[in-house]
């Protein structure tokens, strides 16, 4: 692949063939011979470099592939490779579950242990996503539901799935696995990423080639997003004084760790603008809890309550989870989607209050405790904030029935 030829390369050849095929032996910055040579450095270097980038806009058009990847490289980006999407299960999204009773019901009264490298499928003829169970996990034989951590693999790697989209498992380790009590779902949707476009490396190529110099917000986003598990990043300027800004950091997983932290501010600092200082950091964690009584069409069977309150939960953190930052919570829209979780919800709620109790909580500072006040009116999601179910409380979501 063709490469500019700086003007410090220039002039170092210049000076070597010279001192190398003439007597001139003054050639130290300052002398007249160096003089010459720098200025011709300076028009070789600036021919050369609108040579290449001639080259490569008449090469970009049509190039794919490796000759694409070897374009980039002259740029200095690489393609963005595929992120498996990870569940935790700190993460309360993949689980394990039965539709009524308990676990111990389907299995003699024992707890069912599930071994790691389970699989977890979206159908059943093998051709969609699936995942495998990262770690033995035993189901007690008193709980209904039991949430796991798992990988995704397979040929649709990096591909982003949808909530309720795995339902099938291989395990069949109980005594009732013949009549399939044991369920599982995901109650989220998890964002993965798949390996990058040749289309939209061509674009970032295009951008990197009239960009004209590093340090801008292309190029450290460009930086940023080439480190596995990260989803997207905000940057805040000026936020400790001119000259400097944060740039924060939204992993795929709804935590951000130190390591990935680490490595993005590495990427980072290759590319900033001298003068310029940039801090990495996590996105400040904004919780939200929330109780609310359920008001039941009459009639209603009890199974038919369970199935609407398990509707709910599921509904509540896929609104809370999916929201932006720069966008809002709404009271109003959540309290309408918990209603259209189920045909046997009459309201609920009282008039005008649909939630009994509803907190936002936040903390002061990296080691401050975190506290929680009333949430009255609609939440606007600040550009460094990421909304999520209060995850440090036992019960951050609560039903009660009316």
């Amino acid at each position: 692949m063709f490469r500019a030829k700086s003007k410090q390369q220039a002039v170092l050849e210049g000076i070597n063939s010279l001192a190398a095929r003439s007597s001139i032996s003054n050639l130290s910055p300052g002398g007249k011979a160096r003089a010459i040579i720098e200025v011709m450095g300076q028009v070789i270097g600036s021919i050369s470099s609108d040579a290449s980038a001639g080259i490569m806009q008449t090469l970009l058009t049509d190039a794919s592939g490796a000759t694409l990847d070897l374009i980039a490289e002259s740029y200095g980006i690489q393609r963005l490779r595929s992120v498996p999407p990870r569940i935790e299960d700190g993460d309360r999204n993949l689980k394990y579950y039965v539709r009524r009773g308990t676990f111990g019901d389907i299995n003699g009264g024992q707890s069912i242990t599930i071994k790691a490298g389970t699989q977890i499928r979206s159908d059943t003829d093998n051709s969609g996503v699936y995942f495998i169970q990262r770690e033995e996990i035993t189901l007690s034989s008193s709980a209904s539901e039991a949430y796991f951590s798992a990988d995704q693999v397979g040929l649709y790697l990096g591909a982003s799935i949808g909530s309720g989209a795995l339902t099938i498992h291989n395990f069949v380790g109980y005594a009732n696995s013949a009549f399939g009590g044991l369920l599982v779902t995901n109650s989220k949707g998890v964002a993965g990423r798949p390996e990058e476009s040749d289309a939209n490396l061509r674009f970032r190529i295009r951008t990197q080639m009239t960009a004209g110099a590093t340090g801008n917000a292309t190029a450290i986003r460009n930086a940023a997003l080439a480190v596995p598990g990260v989803a997207d990043i905000r940057i805040l300027e000026n936020r400790a004084g001119l000259g400097t800004f944060d740039v924060v950091v939204f992993g795929i997983s709804p935590s951000v760790g130190d390591s990935t932290l680490q490595e993005v501010q590495a990427r980072v600092d290759q590319v900033v603008a001298m003068g310029c200082r940039a801090v990495v950091v996590a996105p400040r964690l904004v919780g939200i809890s929330l109780t609310t009584g359920i008001r039941f069409k009459v009639g209603t069977p009890q199974s038919t309550k369970n199935q609407a309150v398990s509707s709910i939960e599921n509904v509540v953190r896929s609104y809370i989870s999916d929201l932006l930052p720069g966008q809002e919570f709404s009271i109003n829209s959540l309290a309408q989607r918990i209603i259209s979780a189920s045909d046997s919800i009459a309201d609920i709620g009282t008039p005008g209050e649909p939630f009994s109790e509803l907190l936002i909580w936040k903390q002061n500072g990296p080691n401050s405790t975190r506290f929680s006040r009333d949430l009255k009116a609609n939440y606007l999601i600040q550009e460094d904030e990421d909304l999520a179910v209060e995850p440090f409380i036992e019960l951050p979501i609560r039903f009660t029935e009316g």
